[in-house]
Parts: structure tokens; C-alpha cells; sequence
């Protein structure tokens, strides 16, 4: 199955879809995903002619050589304006890259705002992993030094040797270590 390809099923009348990234959705879900998709893009589309007509509109009423003049200087700030955002993609690919690198998640480079100065991102991605480390390091002591839990099995409960039989070995290993007596006593019977 290639990457873009959705699964469609019905069942009892409620339609989910399933992409390769296994997210799941109820038709309403799914028609509301939809609709939210289609107006980002008719936006886009609008916001797109809209610029253009400003442009068109600002160049009406010039003399020749302003228009040219004013044309030059439209395309200068396009060609500035992708350019930037080449470089913002290019960062951003560096940025995925290092964390892939320092075993991070690529997805947290969505988080890290980015500039165009790759050593101001690198001190971002260290303060970031920083901070990470630390969550992880107090949850593993919180746990570490948290009590042992305890078990719903009573050893001196009386215990038949049929639900002796349906423990696990390791079970039977356990309760033999903490009560050997219980353990003859239900093995004998």
C-alpha cells in the first residue's frame, strides 16, 4: 500500500478511514476532516488571487516607467520572500535531522521556532533536549523511589490445588518463596 492511499469501511452503517499513520475516523469525523481541508484550500486559492489583484490594482494609473519600476520591485520581494522560506524549509530540515541524530523525535522540530541562524537552532534543540532530560530523569527517580506494589494474592488464604494449577510457574515460584509450608500443604492435598 503506498503512503497516501486512505481505507474505507463500513460497518453498521458508520464509515471509518483508515490512513497508514492508523488514525481512525467516524463519518462525521471524517466529512468534518474533509470540509476543514477544502476551505484551508479555497483560502489559500483566495488569498493567492487576492495579492495578485492588489498587485494589479497598485499598478493601475502608473506611467510605463513607474509600472516597470514597480513590477521589478514586486518581483524582487517574491523572489526575497521565497527565498526566506527556503531557507526556513532548509533549517527545518537540519533542525529534524539533529534530532534524529540525538534520538529525539523528528515531530518535535514543529516546536522549536525556527530563525535563520543554525547556531541559534542548535542551542534551541540543546536547551529543548535539556529540558526533556530532565522530565524523564525526575519521572524515573519519582518511580524509582516510589513503594513496590502490592499484590492482590493473600498467602494464607486457603487456596485449592485446581486454582494452584492455573497460576504461572513464576506465580507458583513466588508463593512457594513466601510460603513453602502453604505451598506442600496444597500439593499433598
Amino acid at each position: 500500500m503506498n503512503e497516501n492511499e486512505t481505507n474505507v469501511n463500513v460497518d453498521n452503517g458508520v464509515e471509518t478511514t483508515s490512513e497508514t499513520e492508523g488514525r481512525m475516523y467516524s463519518e462525521k469525523d471524517f466529512q468534518a476532516e474533509v470540509d476543514r481541508r477544502v476551505t484551508q484550500a479555497v483560502k489559500s486559492v483566495q488569498t493567492k488571487y487576492e495579492k495578485k489583484l492588489n498587485q494589479q490594482n497598485e499598478l493601475i494609473g502608473l506611467d510605463e516607467n513607474a509600472r516597470k519600476y514597480k513590477e521589478l520591485q514586486m518581483r524582487l520581494e517574491e523572489a526575497e520572500n521565497k527565498n526566506k522560506e527556503y531557507v526556513l524549509a532548509n533549517e527545518k530540515n537540519n533542525i529534524m535531522r539533529i534530532l534524529s541524530n540525538r534520538n529525539l523525535p523528528a515531530e518535535l522540530s514543529d516546536f522549536i521556532t525556527l530563525t535563520e541562524d543554525n547556531e541559534e537552532n542548535i542551542a534551541k534543540i540543546d536547551q529543548f533536549e535539556n529540558i526533556i532530560k530532565k522530565i524523564v530523569s525526575s519521572e524515573v527517580e519519582r518511580r524509582i523511589s516510589g513503594s513496590v506494589p502490592v499484590t492482590n494474592k493473600q498467602t494464607n488464604e486457603v487456596m485449592t490445588r485446581k486454582e494452584f494449577n492455573k497460576l504461572s510457574l513464576a506465580e507458583q515460584n513466588e508463593l512457594y518463596i513466601k510460603s513453602p509450608e502453604l505451598v506442600k500443604r496444597i500439593l499433598n492435598s
